[in-house]
């Protein structure tokens, strides 16, 4: 038994990696968008802190990981972060730059990517839910790159440039068009939140109690309801797939 048989989910992330297309192949192109998201980010809090101080880093921090599990929704906490020095067009472009910079990694490296320990089999469960999305949404693969560009636009963390990378990775587009893709979607989703934002700020006020507490109700349980619905849609149709394959 080879030492990694034991672990289904190493296994699994391996074997979908063995069966994606291949990473850059130019070794420049490989080692410049592995290591340019890394110096981008360090250069953008250096000058950020230079800039605006050293509060608005520990802002920008806290609100790039929050937007892991929020999304773009993130855009939407303007005035919660005003005490960082940060406004909503900060969350916005920051967001941009999170959809670009991990875009540099999953669109040139996925299979680097799916073989990294513990990280891997983590990233191979979003390609299953790529692969969900496929078959909820055949039309997708006929406007491909229109498809993508709306993909990530949606507000939602399963749908910014990682779930896009790996399903154009599915759909069997080019790199580059992936990427200009992933770029377009993420400027489209984060203009029209930050529209929405200021909307919402000139006609009731982000600080009226019924936005504050109300809205973030609704958001939270949106996102619970969207999750659970999106778990029981795919658990039916790989218990269908399943269904297939033993009846063959």
């Amino acid at each position: 038994m080879r030492p990694n048989d034991s672990n289904p989910e190493t296994n699994q992330s391996a074997r979908l990696s063995s069966d994606l297309p291949g990473d850059a192949s130019s070794p420049i192109v490989w080692w410049t968008t592995l290591l340019a998201p890394l110096v981008a980010s360090a250069l953008v809090l250096l000058a950020l802190g230079m800039v605006r101080g050293w509060t608005a880093v520990v802002g920008i921090v806290g609100v790039a990981i929050a937007s892991l599990f929020l999304g773009k929704f993130i855009i939407l906490g303007g005035p919660e972060v005003e005490s960082f020095g940060l406004t909503a067009l900060d969350l916005a472009a920051l967001v941009v730059l999170m959809d670009v910079l991990a875009a540099c990694w999953f669109v040139y490296h996925l299979r680097f990517m799916l073989r990294l320990p513990v990280l891997g089999p983590k990233f191979a469960l979003v390609i299953q839910d790529g692969e969900y999305v496929l078959a909820t949404y055949p039309g997708i693969r006929r406007a491909a790159f229109v498809g993508l560009v709306i993909f990530v636009a949606i507000p939602f963390s399963m749908t910014g440039s990682v779930g896009g990378a790996i399903l154009a990775r599915l759909l069997g587009m080019s790199q580059p068009a992936t990427f200009r893709a992933i770029c377009l979607g993420s400027v489209l989703g984060a203009a029209l939140m930050y529209l929405g934002g200021q909307t919402i700020e000139t006609s009731i006020g982000r600080d009226n109690p019924v936005w504050r507490w109300g809205g973030f109700l609704i958001l939270s349980a949106l996102l619970v309801l969207i999750q659970v619905r999106y778990t029981k849609a795919k658990n039916r149709l790989a218990a269908s797939l399943r269904s297939s394959t033993d009846g063959e």
